[in-house]
């Protein structure tokens, strides 16, 4: 038995014996395990293992020799517990895997919780109630939104429309010109729809000042420190966002009404000149276009058993026996779903790109 700890701490058993912290000589043998512990059956596609581990790397024989070297740093660390490592950790078809009998307790905790969940009520002691009442007056009973969901929901808000803001600086979708130039009057209606529950209003003279204020700081910062200027904005607006972030006299945890027209001006802007930049949406299109086509030529029935790499053709032609047509399709929605940007244009290529594609190459 594989028992595999992550809660507290990494730590791994086989059949009852440790294997020593000092034996797992690379970070990335324990991420590669930690990896496939918390993968649904403890595989992943070895494409998946690249964009996890090793974002931003492209090089294929590099990624591959990476991803070698840390099967054989982790292997080398289940033997140390007499476990036959190679037997234990496998690569097939392109298939990463941890086999036979795995127990993680981050996996156990999910499902006492989910199972706890379907059990009897939850009750409290009688000398609790006070507290319990306090709670509820804020939280209420399930008709709204829980305290803890409230301060997510704007810690969401807040994280996103900043670091949507710095990514777009980085990529080039924005420049200060963008900030100065007259918003459009849909601008104005996208953030006064979202102010309706607050029973508050911006006016387009307001909208082009807060505007300005970013502009006005952006060139003062990237004057002052060059391309760190967009870190530094990222990081003054975060101060100013989540240091305002307080029970509301409505009861609701939220940003200060200033700053939440603040967050709510930068989410319309950046949906607007981002979100909805022909740059962006072309890539949208393709992709869902890549998606669409795949699937088709991927569910032809018995043709398409030969299309799929060994593991994935195999399920599929067992859907195909059992005539489970819903089971067909997932089979073929868990193999998309499996692939990373670059292997699914590669797979795609393959398919419809005539000249791409060789005898030799793995899928």
């Amino acid at each position: 038995m594989l028992d595999i700890r992550l809660l507290g701490g990494f730590a791994v058993q086989v059949d009852g014996t440790d294997v020593p912290d000092d034996a797992w000589r690379l970070r990335k043998a324990r991420s590669l395990v930690k990896l496939l512990a918390l993968a649904p059956g403890h595989r992943i596609h070895r494409e998946q293992a690249y964009g996890l581990l090793w974002p931003g790397k492209e090089d294929a024989r590099a990624l591959n020799n990476s991803l070698h070297q840390a099967m054989y740093a982790a292997r080398r660390a289940l033997d140390t517990a007499n476990a036959g490592g190679a037997g234990i950790l496998a690569l097939r078809d392109d298939l990463l895997s941890l086999n036979g009998d795995v127990t993680v307790d981050a996996v156990e905790l999910e499902a006492a919780i989910a199972a706890a969940s379907d059990g009897p009520a939850k009750g409290f002691y009688a000398d609790d109630q006070a507290l319990v009442e306090a709670i509820l007056h804020h939280t209420g009973t399930g008709s709204r939104r829980s305290f803890e969901c409230q301060i997510m929901d704007v810690a969401d808000d807040i994280a996103y429309s900043v670091h949507d803001l710095e990514d777009s600086l980085k990529a080039g979708l924005l420049t200060v010109a963008d900030f100065r130039r007259v918003p459009p009057n849909r601008l104005v209606g996208d953030v006064n729809k979202h102010l309706l529950r607050l029973r508050k209003t911006v006016s387009e003279e307001a909208l082009r000042y807060e505007l300005s204020q970013i502009a006005d700081r952006l060139e003062h910062l990237e004057h002052k420190a060059g391309r760190a200027a967009w870190k530094m904005l990222a990081r003054d607006l975060i101060h100013d966002f989540a240091c305002s972030v307080t029970l509301q006299p409505d009861d609701r945890i939220d940003a200060s009404p200033a700053n939440r027209i603040r967050i709510e001006i930068l989410k319309a802007f950046e949906s607007h000149h981002v979100i909805y930049n022909p740059r962006v949406t072309t890539l949208g299109y393709k992709g869902k276009e890549v998606l669409r086509r795949l699937f088709a030529v991927l569910d032809q029935g018995k043709d398409s058993v030969g299309l799929l790499p060994e593991n994935w053709g195999d399920e599929y032609e067992r859907t195909l026996l059992d005539g489970n047509e819903p089971a067909r399709k997932r089979v073929i929605c868990d193999f998309l779903a499996n692939m990373t940007d670059s292997y699914a244009m590669r797979f795609y290529s393959r398919l419809f790109v005539p000249g791409q594609g060789s005898f030799y190459e793995v899928l």
